[in-house]
């Protein structure tokens, strides 16, 4: 196999344009030979995203079965196999393919069924440790027939889960997650030394330029501290009681959330409730990444509490994190492994415990209390990130395995 003629598919469930993970792996197989890219855009903008790219990768779009009670069963029955259409898709394009590149679980039936008809190799992507995460897809906190009917379908997922994930891990030439700590878990559950990691940092960049975001909302105060928190606005993250928090702040403590998802609307409400909208809380959409940097390089604490529901987010190390870095922010996050790894190796950040609104409220309130010990590990923050939490340096655990695999 040599790099001139090297094939690779790609399978993603889901937008790749919204998926940095993903995109950053594709650049770097392009880099080796032809990559085609089979994803479910999430709009019509998201199906002409080829000008961001190299000339070696080429885009497929895929779209959903049309919905009826076969696509339904599938999709709410046999959730591994809602993705199964890919496969004859995939094969409809008449091309060997050297490799097949799958993300996640949701992906592992395709990437099995593909390696035994092409006969090529296939490398697995763990984003998340999916099995973990059905509690999230399941709970079992409703009362009467809804608790009994997500029990049994957890059970169920969860056993065909482990059955399906077993035969990829063991198919697959390479198996990538995200961390060490995810790896060290998976190494244990499978007995297998396949399995590595590299983690979704972003590119190298100097640090960027200010804008007045931020400034223009609380009128160009100077003296405002400002701790942020960007990503999606989804469950699991205490943006609830970080929202609840905002009324014990200190007079000058303002917090800004920056992002769009299903919770959105419904935290602005609590925040309304609070009578703190606009004043110590402020909502921003989702930014493009140039402008976003820009803007969030006024503040001086980056959030990011996962809440631990699983070992999928007690073993994370959210990818906002490396952002705040990149910007000199000094992240304030929950106590998991990964987070105190941080401290331990770098000091660039600070844990929290509890996600009480008011004990929230208390440590940012203590932590611009004391601006000699933020700048010191803001300046940790943005060295780290130049030092090894960028993707010029992390790419090579990528790479490297990749680049093995070839000569194989």
């Amino acid at each position: 196999m040599t790099s001139e003629t090297i094939k690779i598919a790609v399978i993603i469930p889901w937008s790749v344009d919204r998926d940095s993970r993903a995109r950053r792996s594709i650049k770097e197989m392009a880099k080796y030979g032809i990559v085609d890219v089979f994803y479910l855009p999430y709009s019509q903008e998201d199906k002409s995203i080829d000008w961001k790219y190299s000339s070696n990768i080429f885009f497929h779009p895929l779209e959903k079965p049309k919905d009826n009670l076969y696509s339904r069963l599938i999709e709410n029955s046999f959730f591994y196999l809602k993705h199964s259409y890919f496969i004859s898709y995939v094969l409809s394009k008449k091309i060997d393919y050297d490799i097949i590149y799958i993300h996640d679980l949701i992906s592992g039936h395709i990437g099995i069924s593909l390696k035994k008809a092409l006969k090529c190799k296939l490398i697995y992507d763990v984003h998340d440790l999916y099995i973990e995460t059905l509690n999230q897809q399941f709970p079992v906190s409703e009362n009467g027939k809804m608790k009994f009917k997500h029990y049994l379908m957890y059970k169920i997922m969860v056993f065909l889960g482990k059955k399906l994930e077993h035969k990829v891990v063991d198919k697959s030439e390479i198996v990538f997650t995200v961390n060490h700590s995810c790896m060290e878990y998976l190494q244990t559950k499978y007995q297998s030394n396949k399995i590595l990691y590299f983690r979704n940092f972003p590119e190298y960049r100097n640090l960027p330029k200010q804008n007045n975001n931020l400034a223009e909302k609380t009128l160009s105060n100077p003296d405002i501290n400002f701790a942020v928190y960007i990503g999606s606005i989804a469950r699991g993250r205490q943006l609830k009681n970080i929202v609840n928090s905002a009324p014990y702040l200190n007079e000058n403590n303002v917090i800004v959330i920056i992002g769009d998802g299903v919770i959105k609307s419904e935290l602005i409400k609590i925040a309304e409730a609070n009578k703190t909208i606009n004043n110590k809380i402020f909502f921003l959409s989702s930014l493009p990444y140039d402008s976003l940097f820009e803007t969030i390089i006024q503040a001086k604490l980056g959030l990011m509490m996962l809440d631990p529901i699983n070992k999928s987010k007690e073993y994370a190390l959210a990818n906002k994190i490396s952002e705040y870095m990149l910007c000199g922010i000094t992240p304030l996050l929950s106590n998991h492994i990964e987070h105190r790894k941080l401290i331990e190796e770098n000091d660039v950040c600070f844990l929290i415990n509890s996600y009480e609104p008011t004990v929230i409220a208390q440590r940012i309130n203590e932590i611009f209390l004391e601006p000699k010990i933020l700048d010191k590990k803001s300046a940790n923050s943005r060295k780290a990130f130049e030092k090894k939490y960028n993707w010029e340096i992390e790419k090579q655990s990528f790479t490297l395995p990749f680049e093995k695999l070839l000569i194989k």
